[in-house]
């Protein structure tokens, strides 16, 4: 009796439940903001089909009523009804424009703010416009970063400079006259000859020394010589300075190039050589320079050892390949950068050309 009891009891508690009781209010909100949603020309047809329903009941419920006076209140009825839904459906744009005059006021933080009675169309107009705005102030967000980077970057190039003037030039020059003053107190002669071939190696050393330096500011040889001839001698700077080999592949092109983007691609160049001399670990690289009627593109790859984009800081090779990056975005070309650790790097820079045929 006892197991009979207990199941009566659990079919009786499971046949009688009581249901979850009915949410009115928000079934009545979820109702009522559809119908708001609906676009201004649906409510408009729906509130005369209404008032049209309304006023065929009157005349069916009321036939004595004159049809001028039953078509008089139907039309005002229509006109009420439509200039206040009118009025609801385009309230929210006013909305839009508050937030574009504080956007042209300087304000990027502005949004539009999403209305309840804003119908679909409407609605997603101001979504639009706040991703809009969303992506703006990203947008200027990343300008700053990027002009801050910029500057330091340039402070850092300063720095390099300075420090080259400073440490190793200014060394050769206390150098030469060290030897100038041992040279005066020298008794043999070849005493003297000796301190003189000491201080005409140290001259050439100075000489090279400033014009490495000149050239890191702007190359000479780029206007002189031409851009080819101009990566040649870079190639050659480089593989005298390191144990890396530097090949280039560059024809000479019957085109001729804007002074912006050949000093563009001689810059990606030499930073893109200094990042692999610096960073690389590689013992070969090469550049291939290639010229069409539409596009100029430069590719620098090297065997080092690579590395991992995403903890690249662009800073740590000086200018770098973030000063790469921003040179080729200013002649409106782009820099493509593919690299993996221990599989080298491979940076290509194209830049639309211009070219135009060289007057014979």
């Amino acid at each position: 009796m006892t197991g009979s009891g207990s199941l009566l009891r659990f079919t009786s508690t499971s046949r009688f439940r009581a249901d979850p009781p009915l949410n009115i209010a928000g079934a009545v909100k979820a109702v009522l903001a559809a119908v708001l949603r609906v676009p201004l020309f649906g409510k408009l047809l729906g509130a005369n089909l209404v008032l049209f329903g309304g006023a065929v009941l009157a005349h069916a419920l009321f036939p004595d009523r004159s049809v001028a006076a039953q078509l008089s209140i139907l039309l005002m009825l229509s006109f009420t009804a439509t200039s206040g839904l009118a009025w609801l459906a385009l309230r929210p744009i006013a909305r839009l424009e508050d937030a574009a005059e504080r956007v042209r006021r300087g304000d990027f933080s502005a949004r539009v703010g999403m209305s309840a009675i804003a119908d679909r169309d409407i609605a997603r107009l101001s979504a639009t416009m706040n991703r809009l705005l969303d992506r703006v102030q990203a947008d200027r967000a990343r300008i700053q970063y990027l002009a801050g980077r910029s500057l330091r970057a340039r402070d850092i190039e300063r720095e390099a400079v300075a420090h080259e003037l400073r440490e190793s030039l200014a060394q050769m020059v206390a150098g030469i006259a060290m030897l100038i003053g041992a040279a005066r107190r020298a008794k043999d002669v070849a005493d003297v000859h000796q301190q003189l071939d000491q201080m005409a190696q140290l001259i050439h050393q100075l000489r090279d020394g400033l014009r490495a330096v000149a050239d890191t500011l702007y190359p000479g040889t780029l206007e002189e010589l031409g851009l080819v001839n101009a990566l040649g001698t870079l190639s050659r700077m480089t593989s005298r300075q390191s144990n890396i080999r530097v090949e280039v592949e560059a024809r000479p092109f019957d085109t001729t190039l804007s002074a912006t983007t050949t000093a563009a691609l001689y810059r990606v160049a030499a930073e893109v050589l200094r990042n692999v001399v610096e960073h690389a670990h590689a013992t070969r690289a090469l550049v291939v320079l290639q010229v069409g009627a539409e596009e100029v593109s430069l590719a620098i790859e090297d065997d080092g050892r690579g590395m991992d984009l995403r903890l690249l800081d662009p800073l740590h090779a000086g200018l770098g390949l973030f000063s790469a990056r921003a040179v080729v975005a200013l002649v409106g070309g782009e820099l493509q950068i593919a690299t993996a650790p221990g599989k080298g790097m491979r940076v290509v820079a194209r830049i639309p050309s211009g070219a135009r045929p060289t007057e014979s």
